[in-house]
């Protein structure tokens, strides 16, 4: 899948960032996954057929995500089936860990992200592998404590990356991203 995403730091001009967005997909017409099926939308996605997780039908396509937590990030993955996948970050769920995760183009600098460095991809899968049950109490939420305790120690732990990260392998809920952002707060 094509994925490309612009970070928050653009200086939040939401019509600037939905004309990258769109000019990036090459087209004027989607899927735009956001909070509100009535709310206001910068006016260059106004053809974009809209879904939000509370959305009965589901329309699939190129997709632009616009400001999406974690949950409506998944559902723009799983709408863009294997289509290209536009996503606008917003300051509150940085996706810095997530576009370098999936190789996400970054239009804020026309280029490539930077990719996760090998010792990090290492603790990431760590943290998968003890995050199978959402980070609930038990085993799991034990060994992440102890793989972030051991993070913290080398220097890397930096909370918005790893839970980014971790959502890129699609093997974690939002829900469970949530919980490893708490378990991330009490070890620091």
């Amino acid at each position: 899948m094509e994925t490309a995403w612009l970070p928050s730091s653009l200086g939040g001009d939401p019509d600037e960032a939905a004309r990258r967005a769109v000019a990036w997909l090459g087209q004027k017409r989607g899927v735009l996954v956001c909070y509100s099926m009535t709310g206001p939308v910068p006016a260059i996605l106004s053809g974009f057929d809209r879904a939000t997780g509370r959305t009965r039908s589901k329309p699939h396509g190129p997709t632009v995500a616009l400001l999406p937590s974690f949950e409506n990030l998944r559902l723009a993955v799983r709408l863009s089936q294997g289509r290209p996948l536009a996503v606008i970050e917003w300051e509150a769920v940085p996706l810095r860990g997530w576009a370098a995760g999936v190789g996400a183009w970054n239009l804020a600098t026309d280029g490539p992200t930077a990719p996760l460095s090998d010792e990090l991809e290492k603790d990431i899968d760590r943290l998968v592998r003890n995050g199978n049950n959402g980070y609930g109490a038990g085993f799991g939420r034990t060994q992440a404590r102890s793989a972030l305790a051991s993070m913290l120690q080398r220097g890397r732990l930096d909370r918005d990356l790893i839970m980014g990260a971790v959502f890129a392998t699609n093997r974690v809920s939002p829900r469970g991203i949530e919980r490893l952002g708490k378990l991330i707060d009490t070890v620091r």
